[in-house]
């Protein structure tokens, strides 16, 4: 019996540097090439290619285009997760200090990308706890536990 137990989407996200284009316009800049695995009655590799492209425009008309909040949404969660995983690693090395810096600074700009976001005052609220007095095992397997638990439900929504 054929069964399929479920269709994933998949959210990717990533930076892209893009060169000084000659004019205005839609252009591809890249291919984005898709690689996966599909299972069930069979297992089959699949590839495909996504062209992106991008519509440059003048600067009047770029300051007026409003971001995309999903896309904002996104990096405020990879920045998080990564600044959390970032201070761990400074924290665990007893560079307090820089752990603190690490969680202030994520902090500060995730509220500058996404003003109503509680990420930024988690990570804010961590950066509090960033002292050896207060970072102690059951401190950092949370702030562990944090980021994997904001990478899982990323790749869920």
């Amino acid at each position: 019996m054929a069964q399929n137990v479920s269709e994933e989407t998949r959210r990717v996200v990533f930076a892209l540097h893009i060169p000084a284009l000659a004019s205005r316009g839609v252009a591809t800049v890249a291919d984005v090439v898709i690689r996966y695995a599909s299972v069930g009655d069979e297992v089959a590799l699949h590839e495909t290619t996504v062209p992106a492209a991008v519509n440059l425009v003048s600067s009047d008309e770029a300051a007026a285009a409003t971001p995309d909040n999903e896309v904002t949404e996104e990096i405020v969660v990879l920045k998080a997760a990564r600044a959390q995983e970032e201070a761990r690693v400074k924290a665990d090395q007893g560079d307090f200090d820089g752990a603190r810096k690490v969680l202030s600074d994520a902090s500060d700009e995730l509220r500058k990308r996404a003003p109503n976001s509680p990420r930024a005052e988690e990570l804010a609220q961590r950066a509090d706890f960033m002292a050896p007095a207060a970072y102690d095992a059951a401190s950092r397997k949370a702030m562990l536990y944090s980021t994997r638990d904001m990478r899982r439900k990323r790749r869920r929504e």
